[in-house]
């Protein structure tokens, strides 16, 4: 029989954990009359063996930004990618483009599949129906034609093997992954422009 903590935490997890992110980000779903993204329980989704469940993962340091993804079936690790691309891309670059290549990967099979993000940006900037980001413009269309793919987000992933998984090799991703090109982030250009009028000024 379950303990009053295990029940206290399929609470906190399932209810209380909704409730604190829809709270959160109201006003923003107010401004982009976006939908609630209901959070659940990473394990209940394991129990059921007739889907393949995929975890995302981005990681980001001064050597580079990497990023992967890792296909699980009856709790086990079939399929694996990872990529790298150059220290000025950003960490949520990293996250939605590999949300892309997870849902391209798995868009030709027809069976419900779960990809799991810890990348709640990722998940709102999906939602916005306004968002100009052009990657997220792209897969907004690949998840409409494909209803069978349902995004998710977990309240936490210790423990899981699938996020152990997708952690692990995002950071080897920096290194180690296949090297493609993203172009460099909005907020990175303006910081180059500000230093070389800086550079200009002083010298």
């Amino acid at each position: 029989m379950s303990t009053m903590d295990e029940f206290k935490d399929v609470l906190d997890v399932n209810f209380l954990g909704t409730v604190r992110v829809t709270k959160a980000f109201l006003p923003l779903l107010k401004k982009s009359k976006g939908r609630i993204v209901n959070v659940t329980n990473v394990d209940e989704n394991h129990r059921n063996s007739g889907s393949k469940v995929i975890y995302t993962d981005g990681s980001k340091t001064d050597e580079g930004t990497g990023s992967t993804y890792c296909i699980l079936e009856n709790y086990g690790i079939i399929a694996s990618w990872q990529g790298k691309r150059d220290p000025s891309n950003s960490v949520f670059q990293a996250e939605i483009f590999t949300i892309k290549m997870a849902i391209e990967t798995v868009s030709s099979l027809h069976k419900p599949i779960k990809i799991w993000t810890d990348s709640l940006s990722s998940l709102m900037a999906v939602l916005n129906s306004k968002s100009r980001h052009s990657i997220v413009t792209y897969f907004q269309t690949l998840l409409l034609s494909h209803k069978h793919i349902h995004l998710r987000w977990p309240k936490a992933h210790v423990g899981y093997l699938g996020y152990e998984c997708a952690d692990q090799l995002a950071k080897e991703a920096i290194t180690k992954g296949d090297p493609f090109f993203l172009p460099k982030p909005l907020s990175y250009l303006k910081s180059d422009i500000r230093s070389a009028a800086l550079a200009r000024q002083l010298g």
